[in-house]
């Protein structure tokens, strides 16, 4: 029954998959959409981390006494979850009115222009992350530079898109994604930030272009352009240590030179860090032998309203 139920959730993350490209084909929802990324999320962090540790004898920190039974409750749960969320996310009670009252612009930049901004981003992105340790200014000032570099990426993946094949056009967007990339990982332990830089450039080359091609091309590309910042995700992933939280960036490809491995990363990648057993541990001992504490999540953002750096 345990192995059945992983099999069942990775199905399920897979059917989830073929949702997201099916709205898309049918002009429903952008494939690159908050709402997918939210998907993705969840496939990561509920379905195939749960999947992960129900294919082997059950380890985790958070012991469970009945696997099978809780496995199989916990899989209804995600079941019902994605049904209703499927069912009622075309209602967009409010949103659609919203967001048409959003005002939107139609100048476009000249790409000239684009060019130059991205890379202006990025060595701010550098300075900010690297330079500015001010007590308070600086947790602000890396947050700022994350949202530069991914800017940055977005600008470089919007100019790359529209010259696919053009290897002058590749060159520019790589650059910008290593110096990017670069940034967010000085005196990081965290994968967010490399993420955010990475998704930056594939959400930039999407709106650009690849929205108005044909699936079949569009995918083809994007698992192309993809391929570096994922295969970087990975590497980094399999490298980064928990002890060494201070990193600079010549350690940290020192560090992936030395330990990254990319099967390993992407293990790790879908483990979603255990969420997925812990869930199910919260599923067997709430409420039963805990109570439940409701309205945990408001105070918990009112007691601490700066998110981990």
């Amino acid at each position: 029954m345990q192995t059945a139920v992983a099999l069942y959730l990775v199905l399920l993350s897979g059917i989830v998959c073929v949702i997201m490209m099916r709205d898309h084909i049918r002009g429903r929802t952008e494939l690159l959409s908050v709402r997918n990324f939210a998907l993705l999320g969840f496939i990561v962090f509920q379905l195939t981390s749960a999947a992960i540790p129900l294919f082997k004898p059950f380890v985790s920190r958070f012991p469970l006494t009945d696997v099978e039974g809780v496995a199989l409750s916990y899989a209804a749960r995600c079941t019902l979850f994605l049904i209703c969320l499927f069912l009622f996310y075309r209602w967009g009670l409010l949103v659609r009115k919203t967001a048409r009252s959003i005002p939107t612009t139609t100048a476009i930049p000249s790409e000239a222009f684009m060019l130059i901004v991205a890379v202006i981003l990025m060595m701010m992105a550098l300075t900010l992350r690297a330079l500015v340790k001010v007590p308070l200014v600086g947790v602000l000032a890396d947050y700022v530079g994350v949202a530069f570099a991914s800017i940055a990426c977005g600008i470089a993946g919007w100019t790359w898109a529209k010259r696919f094949l053009n290897p002058v056009a590749a060159a520019y967007a790589i650059m910008i994604f290593l110096g990017s990339s670069a940034s967010v990982i000085f005196g990081s332990f965290g994968r967010r930030s490399l993420l955010a830089v990475g998704c930056g450039m594939l959400w930039g080359m999407y709106y650009s272009r690849w929205r108005y091609s044909n699936p079949t091309r569009m995918i083809t590309q994007m698992i192309v352009a993809a391929a570096i910042p994922t295969i970087a995700l990975a590497l980094y992933t399999s490298a980064r240590s928990s002890r060494e939280h201070d990193r600079g960036v010549l350690q940290h490809v020192q560090a992936i030179a030395r330990e990254g491995n990319v099967l390993d990363g992407f293990a790790l990648l879908l483990d979603g860090q255990g969420t997925g057993a812990t869930s199910m541990w919260l599923v067997e001992n709430y409420p039963d032998i805990y109570p439940y504490r409701w309205f945990h999540t408001p105070n918990y953002f009112l007691v601490f309203p700066l998110p981990p750096a």
